[in-house]
């Protein structure tokens, strides 16, 4: 537990790999706190949106991204992408 920064490099080494798990980067940014790269991250799913992304499903069903709460500009992807509250 808590070592969010080792599991963030790993899941890197993954993505260059498969590309298409770069998601799971976005679990360790925000159990870290690092909310600017989950918001990138977001963005750049979002866009990537059709079909929906794996992502998505995680965004809506955990509470992993429960400490971007605070950020509006995270509510605004919420919405723009049509999920419920977190």
């Amino acid at each position: 537990m808590g070592r969010h920064e080792e599991a963030i490099a790993e899941q890197k080494i993954a993505a260059g790999v498969a590309p298409r798990w770069r998601w799971m980067g976005g679990i360790s940014y925000a159990k870290a706190g690092r909310i600017e790269e989950v918001r990138k991250l977001l963005v750049d799913l979002e866009q990537q949106n059709k079909p929906p992304h794996m992502f998505v499903p995680a965004v809506r069903g955990t509470d992993w991204f429960k400490p971007l709460c605070r950020d509006p500009r995270f509510h605004a992807l919420r919405k723009r992408m049509n999920l419920p509250p977190v």
